[in-house]
């Protein structure tokens, strides 16, 4: 066979490898665009100014030492981290404290209180984790409890509030703008059981946008792992306890507007 009867084939041949780059690069670009795509359950921030939140070692409650408290701890105060007007104190700092206040654990809410005044913290983070379980489903209970050290974390206009209108008001609205030292702003006691339907709900919501859909685990990777887990966990708790803030700002608004009329 001559070279010019070789020359179609050739052609062919060139073509046919053309086409296969394209695909491999239109499918590689794809695959960075799922990758690339931004999640769609995220947090934010119930106050009305930028806060600044410690977060104290967990307890280790759950029966088992492969708990890893400190492990723990730092998933929340990443999880806190990625909020939009909350800092958090790195966790290295909060144990420096501790140790020179001579706390091996923070056991009452006094306690709570001297570390975050020390550390220059709005509020403070402490708990205990409960359970602790990694295998098929994985299971994980929290205790958490937030403790504020002043105005910074209290509604918006609490600090504007006329004496007048307080000793006139037929109700105290204002322990819900200013609760007392000895109790959280937020609370929380959840046992995160991934065999709850309505938990796997969440953990896909979760996903998206963090979890490649074209992988063979998808969504259930945060299900797979216990270390992919305990952060979804903690971004749930995280999300509870912010949410159960905005609504006592919202209480505490509504009763300040209340008594100013």
């Amino acid at each position: 066979m001559t070279i010019e009867q070789h020359m179609p084939l050739m052609r062919r041949c060139r073509m046919l490898a053309l086409c296969i780059c394209a695909t491999l690069i239109l499918s590689a670009c794809a695959s960075s665009q799922r990758r690339l795509t931004s999640p769609t359950y995220t947090l934010h921030s119930p106050y009305p100014q930028d806060v600044v939140i410690a977060v104290a070692p967990l307890a280790n409650e759950s029966g088992t030492s492969a708990a890893d408290e400190l492990r723990m701890a730092d998933r929340l105060a990443e999880q806190l981290a990625e909020v939009d007007g909350i800092g958090v104190i790195p966790l290295n700092r909060t144990l420096d404290a501790m140790q020179a206040l001579r706390l091996p654990a923070v056991a009452s809410p006094a306690e709570a209180h001297a570390l975050a005044r020390m550390l220059g913290a709005d509020a403070i983070l402490v708990g205990s984790i409960t359970a602790w379980d990694p295998y098929d489903p994985p299971r994980l209970g929290l205790n958490l409890a937030l403790f504020g050290t002043g105005l910074a974390l209290a509604a918006p206009g609490s600090a504007e509030i006329d004496p007048r209108a307080l000793q006139s008001a037929s109700t105290d609205y204002s322990l819900n703008a200013a609760p007392s030292p000895s109790t959280p702003l937020a609370s929380l006691s959840n046992h995160y059981d991934a065999s709850n339907h309505a938990l796997l709900m969440h953990v896909r919501d979760y996903a998206t946008g963090r979890a490649d859909p074209q992988s063979a685990l998808n969504w259930q990777r945060y299900i797979k792992s216990m270390e992919l887990y305990e952060r979804f966990v903690s971004f749930r708790a995280v999300d509870e306890l912010l949410a159960s803030e905005q609504r006592r700002i919202a209480l505490a608004n509504t009763g300040v507007q209340t008594a100013a009329r």
